[in-house]
């Protein structure tokens, strides 16, 4: 069962200049609730860009509960949001961003990697699993091209 996580606007810091950098890499994104606990994205080496990544940051935070439920439906462990916390978020520069999990029953760690492209995130690693998929769908082009295609038909029938 998908369980949407980290949605709490009162712990999610989805707001750019909200955001602060901690322990010189780190920047929390979501503050620790009764249930998880806090989400750290770590800028390693790209700490001196931190100005320039707000924006960027905020939208890995508006996006995080989405990419946790991306995980959850690939994992098809019907206790995942149990079992494990999403512990650290890196980017891995200039379009990935790499999730870490923490296992909370089990001693373990893992990493899913999402790739972002045309405003959205693709799951592309689960662990050591590699993920391709198809290309999306490109609704707004039959969209347009059924449109098209009814404005001829119209065109033929009042001729």
């Amino acid at each position: 069962m998908i369980q949407k996580r980290y949605t709490d606007t009162t712990k999610l810091i989805a707001n750019a200049d909200a955001l602060q950098l901690t322990n010189e890499t780190e920047v929390v994104i979501y503050k620790k609730d009764k249930w998880q606990d806090e989400i750290i994205v770590d800028l390693e080496e790209q700490a001196e860009n931190f100005a320039q990544l707000k924006p960027y940051l905020a939208y890995i935070a508006q996006n995080l509960s989405n990419m946790d439920c991306m995980v959850q439906k690939y994992s098809k462990e019907p206790k995942f949001a149990l079992d494990f916390i999403l512990a650290y978020v890196y980017m891995d520069f200039p379009n990935h961003i790499i999730l870490e999990y923490w296992g909370t029953t089990v001693n373990t760690t893992f990493q899913v990697i999402f790739e972002q492209a045309n405003g959205n995130f693709y799951l592309k690693k689960y662990g050591t699993k590699t993920i391709s998929q198809p290309p999306p769908f490109p609704y707004k082009t039959i969209f347009v091209i059924f449109i098209a295609f009814l404005l001829f038909l119209y065109y033929i029938i009042h001729k």
